[in-house]
């Protein structure tokens, strides 16, 4: 939907806009960016303002812990405003050189966390984000499905070897709770 962005293709696409908008009325030209920018602008400000809520961490913290969240709501507003900018000054219809969008990825992937926010406590860490992992490879069209396989469960094992004993912050264990001690 964007294009690659630079500094040069976001100068001239505001210049563009508002020399656009300056003549006439500005119009959206993409309703389904334009939509997308809105939700994506009311998203960040939700987060924006739901962290100026958490109470501050101890004393001695240099940076609270609303500070990241912060953060992520000011970057969905920034994109929120670009991909609005670019609704307006780019046509929804592809040209012949353009390829139409595939959201076959994103069903994949969607159900593969789904799937894994419904089995995660029964099954564990370990294979859901393995599954999620080769379920992603897969959507983008890398079929080697068993070579996808074991690097998501090397992965998701370091993760989990690195949340649970490293940080001590637990992630389930599921099916592998028998043979893994739990973090003390």
């Amino acid at each position: 939907m964007l294009k690659c962005v630079d500094r040069f293709y976001l100068i001239d696409l505001v210049q563009q806009t508002l020399i656009d908008g300056m003549g006439g009325a500005m119009t959206v030209r993409n309703w389904p960016a334009a939509i997308l920018g809105i939700v994506i602008f009311a998203i960040g400000v939700a987060v924006f303002l739901t962290a100026r809520t958490i109470k501050g961490g101890f004393g001695y913290d240099a940076v609270g812990p609303a500070v990241f969240p912060m953060i992520i709501g000011s970057g969905f507003v920034i994109a929120a405003i670009m991909i609005g900018l670019e609704s307006m000054s780019v046509d929804p219809e592809p040209t012949d050189d353009q390829e139409r969008n595939n959201f076959w990825p994103v069903i994949v992937i969607s159900a593969a966390l789904l799937v894994e926010a419904l089995l995660i406590k029964r099954v564990g860490w370990v294979p859901m984000a393995a599954i999620v992992f080769t379920s992603g490879a897969w959507a983008f069209g890398n079929r080697r499905l068993v070579v996808n396989g074991f690097f998501g469960l090397v992965l998701s094992a370091l993760i989990l070897f690195a949340f649970n004993w490293g940080l001590g912050l637990d992630l389930p264990l599921g099916i592998l709770a028998p043979i893994l001690p739990a973090n003390q």
